[in-house]
C-alpha cells in the first residue's frame, strides 16, 4: 500500500494532501457561527473555488500567520459535503521546545519546531450560515472578512450571532 501512495504522490501530491486534509475535518470541535447581514439575501448558488483561488486564499492568509509569528504558510482545501461546503486551513502554530532524551548517547536535549493546525469552516448556502472551528476572537474575525470578500465580494458580509441560547429556559 505505501508504494501505491508513493506513486500517487509523485504523479499528483495534491491529491494526497487532499485525502489527508479531508481526514482532518472529522477531528474538528465546536463551531463559532456567523450569518449574512441583514441587508443581504440569501445566496442563491455556489460556485466550487478552483485550486489557483484556494492557493490565492491560503497566500492571502500567510503574512496575517507571519505577523503573530505562526509561520508564513497557509494550504486551503475544499470538501462539498451534504451539510456545506468544508475549508480547512492547514498553518503553522507557535514555534515551541520541547527536552528530547537520546536512548543511543544517553544525552538530554532539546527540540525546537512548529506544530500544524488545521482551522475549518463551514459554509452552508441554503442559510448563508458560517460556521468557524479556530482560536481566538482575531483569527476569527479575520477569516468572517475573508470568506465574506472571496464568497461575496465584502469584507462585513458575516456577522456574529448566537445560534443556541438559553432564552426558553
Amino acid at each position: 500500500a505505501a508504494d501505491i501512495a508513493v506513486r500517487i504522490w509523485l504523479r499528483d501530491p495534491r491529491l494526497i494532501e487532499t485525502i489527508y486534509a479531508e481526514a482532518q475535518i472529522e477531528q474538528v470541535g465546536a463551531h463559532t457561527f456567523f450569518t449574512r447581514g441583514k441587508r443581504y439575501p440569501l445566496p442563491t448558488d455556489y460556485r466550487r473555488l478552483e485550486a489557483e483561488q484556494l492557493d490565492t486564499l491560503g497566500s492571502s492568509l500567510a503574512p496575517w500567520f507571519g505577523k503573530r509569528r505562526r509561520g508564513h504558510a497557509c494550504r486551503v482545501f475544499q470538501f462539498t459535503r451534504s451539510d456545506g461546503i468544508w475549508f480547512l486551513f492547514r498553518h503553522g502554530d507557535l514555534v515551541q521546545r520541547q527536552a528530547t532524551y537520546s536512548l543511543k548517547t544517553h544525552q538530554e536535549s532539546s527540540s525546537r519546531f512548529r506544530p500544524q493546525v488545521h482551522d475549518c469552516i463551514v459554509f452552508r448556502p441554503a442559510t448563508g450560515e458560517l460556521a468557524i472551528c479556530a482560536p481566538g476572537l482575531q483569527l476569527l474575525r479575520e477569516y468572517t472578512k475573508l470568506m465574506g470578500r472571496v464568497l461575496f465580494g465584502d469584507d462585513a458580509y458575516f456577522r456574529i450571532f448566537l445560534k443556541y441560547t438559553l432564552e426558553p429556559l
